[in-house]
């Protein structure tokens, strides 16, 4: 748990952790971020307007928020909302797709160097059958 209470700021081409004249930033291509929902204290679940899903990770050393990571999972339709559930699945909703909810597995696959949360992995999303 990060013990270090802030506000998490998403605009168009930045995430930015802010808390008292502090702000750690990440950079994000233009985007227009259509839903959220939090995973834990460190993880949120980002979607903007083309469908694509990204997980914003504070890593931090208990205490503060050292630096932000930003990495895209996948695509899917364009989110309306996002409910992360357990165990690694989130249920992405969209005003675009009818007659089908969509139910998203967060798994992780082995990667060379991407700059992840946990070394050595990078996360992935797997669509559950409607």
């Amino acid at each position: 748990m990060v013990c270090d209470p802030g506000c998490l700021v998403v605009g168009t081409q930045t995430v930015a952790f802010c808390k008292a004249g502090i702000q750690k930033a990440v950079r994000l291509n233009p985007a227009v971020i259509t839903a959220w929902g939090k995973v834990d204290d460190t993880r949120y679940l980002l979607s903007d307007a083309a469908g694509t899903v990204y997980v914003v990770v504070l890593k931090h050393d208990n205490y503060q928020v050292l630096t932000l990571v930003l990495e895209p999972l996948g695509i899917t339709s364009s989110a309306s909302t996002i409910s992360y559930l357990n165990n690694g699945f989130a249920f992405i909703g969209s005003g675009t797709t009818l007659y089908c909810v969509h139910i998203y597995r967060v798994h992780r696959a082995p990667c060379g160097n991407s700059l992840t949360a946990h070394a050595g992995v990078r996360s992935q999303l797997e669509r559950t059958p409607c």
